[in-house]
C-alpha cells in the first residue's frame, strides 16, 4: 500500500493509499556493480529482436522462455505482450545467449465475474482477456497478447519439450509450496481469497501438462523458421511417413556448407502442422528440399534480400505442389515439379512480418430490432474465419445468419469469401432463402402517389416477396476500404402480398384510372450481372468526421420466364464529410444521389424500380414511399459532439444532430408534385468509441411524424 506521504509531491492526491506492486528494475552492469543476475547487458524486446535479426550468433534460451510463459499461463497472466519483457544477455566469445526477464505482473489472478465482464471474457468477444479459474479456459485468449512473441521465439520447442516444461513447474510448485505462498497473504486478504487462490492454483498445476499441450498444438499449426541477416543453410527433408525435418545452420564463410551444429532442428508431424514458412532474411542463404512421401506438409520458402540459392528435388504424390518459393526472379533456382515458383518483382515478396499471424476464430452475432412493417425482429448468426499466409484479415470466411420477425418474415443466408483468390482479387458467393428482402411497401408508380394513413395501418400498402437469391462475385479492395466488385446472380421470386392489399386489388379497383401504368407482380426467374464501385476516402466507415465517398452500382437482369425481357438499374451517390471546431466539434455531411432504370417499365418487377423513403435517401417518409424509373435526392446533416463522460464504469460520448432531405422520383420523364422534403433532429450516445453510436431521431414531413432508432447514422450507410 503506497503511504500517504509528502514525498509523493504533486502525485500525493492521486496515488496515496493505493494498492500497488514493487518489482526489480533490471540494470546493465556498472564499473563497480554487476549487471542484473550477472548479465552482460539488458535489452528491451525490440532491441533484442534486432540482435536476433542481425546475427545468428545471438540466440534466445527457448526453454527458459517456455518456462516463464508456462508460469504466465498458470497464474492466468494474459497481458504478456512484448513490452512486458526484458532480456538478459550472457556473452560467450562471439556468441550471446539471451534469457527472459518477465515484467509487469499486473494481470495475474484476474477474476471476471460481473455480467458485462463475463460476456467480454467469452472467446468470441474480447480476444485478449481470460480470467483465473480452477480450470484452464480458452488458450487463445489467455495468450493473445503474447501470440507473436511466442511464434517468433518458441518454435524450436517440440511437443516433448513442452511436457518437460510442465513437469519442471509441477516439481517446483508443489501443493506444499502453494500452501506456504497463500499463507503469507495479509490477514485482510486471507478471508477474501486465500482459500480460492489455493484451490485454483493446485487444480491448475495439475492440469498444466494438458493446457501446454493445447497451446503447443495452436503454435504448431503454422510455423515460421526465421534466419538472420547472415548467410544460413536451410535443410528440409520430407520423410516417408509424412513428417518433415527442418534444420537451420550457420553458413560457412567459404562455400555453401553448414558451419557448426544446427541452430534449429525440429521434425514436424502432419497431424499437428499445416505449413512451415522459412525466412532467410538478408545474406546469401542456401535452401535445399529433399525426400519422397505419399503425403507431406506445405513448405514455403521466402528467400530474403540476399542472393539466394533454392533447390527442391522432393516428391509428394498428388496434384497439389507442396513447396512454394518466394523471391526475386534472378534467384538461383533449381526446382522440381513439386515446387511452385512464385518469384516476383513486386515489393514485399521477401518481407517478413512477425505480426502477420492470427488464430482462426469464430464470431457469433445476435440482433434485435423493431419497425412498423415487420414488428419485433431477431437474428442470430455466426462467422468462421480461417487465417492464411499473407491474407490480410483472413484467408476464408464463412457466414451463416437466421432472421425472423413477428410480422412473419423468415430468412436464412449463407455466404463465403476467399481472400486473394486470384492475385489481389477476392472471390465469394452467397445464398439467401426467405422473405426478408429489403422492400417493404408499394404505393404505386410516380412522384405524386397517394397515402391513406388508415389503410397503411391496415397494411394495405404492404408489398413483400419471397424466394431464393444466389450471388457470386470477384472483388478488389484498394485504398483500405474502397471496393470494385463484379459478379453474376440468380433470383427466383414469388410475390408475397395479400389479396386485399394495394397490389392485390390494383388491376380490379374501380377507382383505378385507365392510364395508370401496368405493375408487374408475376413470378420471376432472373439472371443478372452486378457491378459496384465504392470509392471510400472517409477517415472511418462509421461516424465519419472527414473525407469523401463516391459510389456507383449497376445491376442488369434477364428474365428467364414471361416475356424474357431485359432491364436494369444504375444508381449512385457522392458524399462529403467535414469537421470544424466551433467551441465543440461540428460535422457537416452532404450527400447527393440518384438512380435510373432501363428497359420496358411493363417488364420490371415492382421491387426493382428505384424508390425513395425512410432508408432510401428521404427521411421523414415511409420506406419505399415513392417509386419510379428515375430518382434524385439530396441529404444534409449537422452533428454536434456535445461531450464525453469519462466515468470508470462505461465511458461514453454524446451529441445531437439535425438533418434536411429533399427527393423526387420520375416516371417516363414526368415528376408531378415536385420535390418532397423531410427534416428532423436527434441525439446519439456512443459507449467506449464513437463508432458504436446509438442514435434516435424524430423525423417530420407533410405526411408523417416518425421516430427512428438504431446503430449509427442512416446517412453513413
Amino acid at each position: 500500500m503506497l503511504p500517504d506521504n509528502q514525498q509523493l509531491g504533486p502525485y500525493r492526491t492521486d496515488y496515496a493509499g493505493l494498492l500497488g506492486t514493487l518489482e526489480d528494475r533490471p540494470q546493465d552492469p556498472k564499473p563497480n556493480l554487476p549487471g542484473f543476475a550477472g548479465a552482460n547487458n539488458i535489452r528491451r524486446s525490440f532491441s533484442f529482436f534486432r540482435q536476433l535479426y542481425k546475427d545468428n550468433d545471438n540466440r534466445v534460451d527457448a526453454v527458459a522462455l517456455g518456462r516463464a510463459r508456462a508460469f504466465d499461463m498458470l497464474v492466468a497472466d494474459f497481458g504478456k505482450h512484448e513490452d512486458n519483457w526484458k532480456w538478459a544477455a550472457y556473452e560467450d566469445g562471439k556468441k550471446t545467449l539471451y534469457k527472459p526477464i518477465p515484467r509487469d505482473r499486473d494481470q495475474a489472478f484476474t477474476l471476471w465475474n460481473g455480467t458485462l465482464s463475463y460476456l467480454a471474457n467469452r472467446e468470441w468477444a474480447l480476444p485478449s482477456i481470460e480470467d483465473f479459474q480452477g480450470e484452464f479456459g480458452d488458450m487463445k485468449s489467455l495468450n493473445w497478447p503474447a501470440r507473436h512473441l511466442d511464434r517468433f521465439l518458441l518454435q524450436s520447442l517440440n511437443r516433448q519439450q513442452w511436457q518437460e516444461i510442465a513437469q519442471y513447474l509441477q516439481a517446483s510448485i508443489t501443493p506444499a509450496t502453494v500452501d506456504e505462498a497463500t499463507a503469507t497473504l495479509p490477514p485482510e486478504l486471507k478471508s477474501l481469497s486465500a482459500d480460492d487462490l489455493n484451490r485454483k492454483l493446485k487444480s491448475r498445476i495439475q492440469q498444466l501438462p494438458q493446457a501446454l499441450d493445447r497451446y503447443y498444438l495452436l503454435l504448431a499449426q503454422r510455423v515460421d523458421v526465421v534466419g538472420s541477416n547472415k548467410g544460413e543453410v536451410f535443410r528440409v527433408n520430407r520423410l516417408a511417413d509424412g513428417t518433415v525435418r527442418v534444420q537451420l545452420f550457420d553458413r560457412a564463410s567459404e562455400g555453401d556448407a553448414p558451419n557448426g551444429p544446427a541452430l534449429f532442428d525440429r521434425t514436424f508431424q502432419p497431424r499437428e502442422t499445416e505449413e512451415i514458412v522459412l525466412y532467410g532474411l538478408d545474406g546469401h542463404d542456401i535452401f535445399t528440399v529433399t525426400g519422397e512421401a505419399k503425403s507431406s506438409i506445405l513448405v514455403r520458402i521466402v528467400g530474403g534480400a540476399g542472393k539466394d540459392r533454392i533447390t527442391d528435388d522432393s516428391r509428394v504424390r498428388g496434384l497439389r505442389t507442396l513447396t512454394k518459393v518466394y523471391d526475386v526472379p534472378d534467384t538461383d533456382l533449381q526446382l522440381s515439379a513439386e515446387a511452385d515458383n512464385r518469384t516476383s518483382t513486386r515489393p514485399g515478396v521477401n518481407a517478413y512480418d512477425r505480426e502477420q499471424f492470427e488464430f482462426d476464430s469464430y464470431r457469433p452475432t445476435i440482433g434485435l430490432g423493431y419497425n412498423r412493417n415487420d414488428g419485433f425482429a431477431a437474428s442470430a448468426g455466426v462467422s468462421f474465419l480461417r487465417q492464411g499466409f499473407r491474407k490480410p484479415g483472413y484467408k476464408n470466411r464463412y457466414d451463416f445468419l437466421l432472421e425472423g420477425s413477428t410480422g412473419g418474415q423468415r430468412q436464412f443466408t449463407a455466404s463465403t469469401r476467399h481472400r486473394y483468390a486470384i492475385g489481389k482479387v477476392d472471390a465469394g458467393a452467397s445464398f439467401s432463402y426467405g422473405s426478408y428482402f429489403p422492400f417493404y411497401n408499394f404505393f404505386g408508380l410516380g412522384n405524386n402517389t397517394g397515402l391513406d394513413q388508415d389503410r397503411y395501418d391496415d397494411r394495405f400498402y404492404r408489398a413483400r416477396y419471397k424466394g431464393i437469391v444466389l450471388n457470386g462475385f470477384l472483388e478488389r479492395t484498394f485504398f483500405q476500404r474502397s471496393v470494385l466488385r463484379v459478379g453474376p446472380s440468380y433470383e427466383y421470386y414469388n410475390n408475397d402480398f395479400a389479396a386485399d392489399s394495394y397490389l392485390g386489388t390494383y388491376p380490379f379497383r374501380p377507382d383505378a384510372p385507365v392510364p395508370d401504368p401496368i405493375i408487374n407482380t408475376s413470378f420471376q426467374r432472373l439472371v443478372g450481372l452486378n457491378a459496384l464501385l465504392d470509392l471510400d476516402l472517409r477517415d472511418r466507415p462509421n461516424f465519419a468526421r472527414r473525407g469523401v465517398r463516391l459510389l456507383v452500382q449497376h445491376d442488369s437482369y434477364h428474365q428467364l420466364n414471361g416475356k424474357q425481357g431485359n432491364f436494369g438499374l444504375t444508381q449512385g451517390f457522392a458524399q462529403y464529410y467535414g469537421t470544424a471546431r466551433l467551441l465543440i466539434p461540428v460535422t457537416l455531411v452532404v450527400k447527393g444521389g440518384g438512380a435510373r432504370n432501363y428497359g420496358n417499365n411493363d417488364d420490371i418487377p415492382f421491387y426493382k424500380f428505384t424508390s425513395l423513403g425512410l432508408r432510401e435517401g428521404l427521411r421523414g417518409y415511409y420506406r419505399n414511399r415513392f417509386s419510379g424509373d428515375a430518382s434524385l435526392y439530396l441529404n444534409t446533416e449537422l452533428r454536434l459532439a456535445l461531450g464525453r463522460s469519462k466515468n470508470g464504469f462505461l465511458p461514453f460520448s454524446y451529441g445531437a444532430f439535425g438533418f434536411y432531405d429533399r427527393g423526387r422520383v420520375y416516371l417516363n420523364g414526368a415528376s408531378p408534385g415536385g420535390w418532397h422534403q423531410g427534416y428532423g433532429a436527434g441525439v446519439y450516445l456512443a459507449p467506449v468509441s464513437d463508432q458504436f453510436a446509438f442514435s434516435v431521431s424524430y423525423q417530420k414531413s407533410v405526411e408523417n411524424n416518425l421516430l427512428q432508432f438504431g446503430l449509427g447514422f442512416r446517412i453513413d450507410k
